[in-house]
């Protein structure tokens, strides 16, 4: 199962979401969006890749088909695929998605997946946690291109994230996970890489077989705008160059750097500079306790 979460921008975000998902998506998505009472979310999300139904108590959660929440009310959902719908009171402090992100990972485990979209405030934030240690995978909208960066940031600062995913990507990377695919060879990951490094050289052509995941600099899915521009003008230098990032001072070079190398390319790419300057490090490493970010 897929659940929602979002809030202020929400509609726009999560049509763009659902509309990049295959017709053929085997998944029930569950949404959750903070809206007032009457707002008719329906029609502001027609003509979908997937059916759309709003939940209404004692109903089902069929595969395929995207399922809203209503406004003002609780969701929980179950293993057999039904739900409960029940209405918030007014003198509740209300926070409908994580309980609807709590149930689903009771429900689902390691089977469910979140997603935490735009939205002001953190609801979401503790659901999201659950949802991790219970071993479901959490997918939160970065921050850099959210209307309303609140609900990203909190789901984040529980260290509970999967990964941060640009929303464009985002649908992409739901049916990976959702078929499976592995990490290191998804195509939205392989499309990060390529827009790094480009895909001519031969350290373009390395970059594509690092697991960048279990490097220091995470995911290429994940890295800041302003590594991404840093790489990219340093594979187009014609000059031997490379940069150490981060506190572990993570290596990545250009073609002409290559040279420099020898036989500890393509091993270096993406290790700490240290592993591979080992011999030299002495002489050429920064001063104790300083790292490039």
């Amino acid at each position: 199962m897929v659940v929602v979460g979002a809030s202020a921008g929400g509609i726009a975000a999560l049509r763009e979401l659902v509309d990049g998902l295959p017709s053929d998506f085997p998944l029930p998505v569950v949404a959750m969006l903070h809206l007032p009472p009457g707002a008719q979310t329906e029609i502001a999300l027609r003509r979908l890749p997937l059916p759309v139904q709003r939940l209404t108590p004692g109903g089902s959660i069929p595969p395929g088909m995207l399922s809203l929440c209503p406004p003002n009310a609780y969701v929980d959902v179950f293993p057999d695929g039904t739900c409960v719908v029940s209405p918030i009171a007014g003198n509740e402090l209300a926070r409908p998605i994580d309980r609807l992100f709590s149930l689903a990972a009771h429900s689902f485990g390691s089977r469910a997946i979140g997603v935490i979209l735009t939205g002001m405030n953190n609801d979401g934030s503790l659901g999201a946690r659950e949802m991790h240690e219970a071993g479901g995978c959490l997918l939160v909208q970065s921050p850099d291109d959210a209307e309303y960066a609140d609900m990203p940031i909190a789901a984040i600062a529980m260290g509970a994230v999967d990964l941060v995913v640009p929303l464009g990507s985002l649908a992409e990377v739901i049916a990976e996970f959702a078929t499976g695919s592995p990490r290191m060879n998804a195509p939205s990951e392989l499309r990060a890489i390529e827009a790094a490094f480009g895909d001519v050289t031969d350290v373009a052509r390395a970059a594509r077989q690092v697991d960048w995941q279990r490097t220091p600099l995470g995911p290429a899915l994940m890295w800041p705008e302003r590594l991404k521009v840093i790489v990219r003008e340093t594979l187009d230098s014609a000059y031997p160059s490379a940069i150490w990032w981060g506190p572990h001072l993570t290596e990545v070079y250009n073609d002409a750097w290559r040279t420099l190398l020898g036989p500890k390319h393509p091993n270096a790419l993406g290790k700490p500079a240290r592993q591979t300057w080992e011999n030299e490090w002495g002489r050429i490493g920064p001063p104790r306790g300083k790292g490039v970010s």
